[in-house]
């Protein structure tokens, strides 16, 4: 999955729905490349160098990789944080200017 943390920069994540670690899905998905495809790039590569050279970097990359953040699904329970309520306060903003776009150009 792509995600953008505050900074605006696109990061690295393992994904959190990967079958094995995520580490496959995640590099595809930061790559946009075909998440089968990935898997059996490295599943071959894996075979090829023995074992050993490929599993300890899939290791080593399942460690070092974050998590990606998770998806903020806004529901009634959502806007009991300070986070939530910023991000609802902001979309309503930009709601109301919308709106009175629409109203004055429309």
């Amino acid at each position: 999955m792509y995600s953008n943390d505050w900074r605006g920069k696109w990061r690295l994540y393992r994904s959190r729905n990967g079958l094995l670690l995520g580490v496959c899905r995640g590099v595809a998905e930061y790559f946009n490349l075909s998440v089968g495809w990935t898997r059996v790039l490295v599943f071959v590569i894996f075979l090829c160098t023995g074992f050993w050279p490929v599993g300890a970097l899939y290791l080593l990359a399942a460690l070092l990789l974050k998590k990606a953040p998770r998806a903020i699904d806004f529901d009634e329970t959502s806007y009991r944080t300070p986070e939530g309520r910023r991000a609802h306060a902001a979309w309503m903003r930009m709601e109301r200017r919308l709106h009175d776009l629409e109203r004055r150009f429309g």
